[in-house]
């Protein structure tokens, strides 16, 4: 079964939207598995080619992200910096991960909305990256 890695902080409105769809994305596609996941662990026990539901804040739709140079990095100063973005590129470059793809919900959209949105990505994605 592939699982989705789904992100987000379920105490903040606006970064929950991928957490609020999951029952509705299990119903929809009961031979994936959607896994509520810290961005910052181990993501490499999910596989070597990762599928992710994320937040995303620069665009008003649903995007497809697959390539690092796509996505916005944060300055790290600290731990308390190191994100998504800083783990998928520590995991490329260490090898423990081959690949990844991002179905980013756009951080104020509507939870129908999203819905189907992220259901019309999850279609026209291969069953296997």
């Amino acid at each position: 079964m592939k699982t989705f890695l789904v992100f987000g902080n379920p105490l903040v409105e606006q970064d929950s939207i991928a957490l609020r769809i999951i029952p509705k994305l299990k119903e929809r596609f009961p031979c994936y598995e959607f896994r509520d996941t810290d961005p910052t662990e181990n993501l490499e026990h999910f596989g070597k080619d990762l599928w992710i539901i994320d937040v995303i804040h620069n665009s008003d739709k649903i995007l497809l992200i697959d390539n690092l140079n796509k996505i916005e990095e944060t300055r790290v100063s600290s731990m308390h910096d190191f994100d998504l973005t800083l783990n998928l590129k520590l995991l490329l470059k260490t090898k423990k991960i081959s690949s990844f793809k991002i179905i980013g919900i756009s951080w104020n959209m509507k939870e129908d909305e999203a819905v189907e949105g992220v259901s019309e990505m999850i279609k026209k994605m291969p069953s296997r990256i």
